[in-house]
């Protein structure tokens, strides 16, 4: 394989005690086509690299290796800790090989809600804009046609590809016709950049204990893959000031589910409501696969969610990393490095509520959770 010589000099030298090490560089290779994920980085081999954790749209895309291949045109970001001791974060870049045929290509959702909470009459219709024709169509509920009827209350995602490859994709939500403003919407990202492998089932709760009016976030806290078919899903709802209103446990089909993100929908609905929020639709993300945030976090990582003054992270074994506290656009605001430790606190006293990232980066590589702060 012939190799671009795209050299990115991220850190100058690195210091342990009196060791130098070499500059650590990262090499690249664009892709052939805007369209295409044939894309190379690697790893200069005299930085002595013991482990490695490649990233990209805010998931792990690959844990080992010098090489990591078939990237996508963006950014990706590859932490690797050195033989000699310390460890690097360095940014990189893959391009594209020509001019991109995708640009412009966008696609938009009309829709008609449903009659009322328990109707599936409610319809869609995606339209798409610039890139080549013929066009195809995938909604996540299997239809390949652009428009699609007979839907619940819910979101649903449509996806567009043209005849170069490219694809675009939208979300529509079909809300209750019968209610003036009933419906709020919270549309969670948590691997922002991420490319979603596919969407699951919606499912729907109704609960008519809750104060609609007083739900201010809501968001999956945690899930765990049981047996082969199924997801057991939390999620979580909280108020202005932090605390949990509300918990549900949804179990969701994944038959044959390939490793990647995967969109899914709760919704939230009492039906004896006449007036003001009667309904609550959320949308989020999961990672499915061995190499999943998740699956890691479940069994290197425990985490107290939510968490008030202090952040605390419990490990199994006593280990030596980093732990960093993100914001919801990936932006650091808080790092403690850590040693030879099975309990991290981070004081959180002056963090506004709201929903974060912790990223824990150790010798076994990298996770990453979302926590809320009360």
């Amino acid at each position: 394989m012939k190799f671009l010589k795209s050299i990115l000099p991220l850190f100058a030298v690195l210091f342990v005690g009196n060791i130098a090490f070499s500059q650590a560089q990262v090499y690249t290779q664009n892709t052939s086509s805007p369209a295409a994920c044939d894309g190379v980085a690697w790893i200069d081999s005299t930085f002595t690299a013991s482990s490695t954790v490649w990233m990209g749209g805010g998931a792990i895309i690959q844990q080992g290796g010098l090489y990591v291949y078939n990237l996508c045109p963006g950014t990706y970001i590859v932490s690797a800790n050195s033989m000699l001791g310390g460890s690097v974060n360095l940014t990189f870049t893959i391009g594209s090989g020509n001019t991109n045929p995708c640009a412009g290509f966008t696609l938009s959702v009309s829709s008609t809600d449903a009659t009322n909470n328990s109707s599936c009459d409610g319809s869609a219709t995606a339209f798409v804009s610039g890139g080549t024709s013929p066009y195809a169509y995938t909604w996540g509920q299997g239809s390949t046609t652009s428009a699609i009827n007979n839907l619940c209350l819910g979101t649903y995602q449509i996806c567009a590809t043209d005849a170069n490859g490219c694809i675009t994709c939208d979300n529509v939500t079909i809300a209750d016709a019968s209610a003036m403003d009933s419906v709020l919407v919270f549309n969670n990202t948590p691997f922002p950049g991420g490319v979603v492998t596919g969407v699951l089932a919606a499912d729907s709760i109704e609960d008519c204990n809750l104060n609609y009016q007083n739900v201010a976030s809501a968001s999956v806290t945690n899930s765990t893959v049981i047996g082969t078919d199924s997801l057991l899903v939390t999620w979580t709802l909280v108020d202005s000031t932090g605390l949990t209103v509300a918990s549900y446990n949804v179990v969701y089909t994944i038959p044959n589910a390939a490793n990647g993100i995967y969109g899914l929908t709760l919704v939230v609905f009492c039906s004896q409501k006449a007036m003001n929020y009667n309904t609550i639709v959320i949308n989020d993300q999961v990672m499915l696969g061995s190499n999943g945030i998740e699956v890691l976090m479940e069994n290197d990582v425990i985490v107290v969610n939510p968490f008030e003054n202090q952040l605390e992270v419990y490990m199994p074994s006593a280990g030596s990393g980093i732990l960093r506290l993100l914001n919801m656009s990936g932006q650091e605001l808080q790092s403690l490095p850590f040693d030879n430790s099975q309990i991290i606190t981070l004081n959180t006293v002056n963090v506004p509520s709201g929903i974060y990232f912790i990223s824990i980066s150790n010798d076994n590589g990298q996770v990453i959770k979302r926590v809320i702060k009360k």
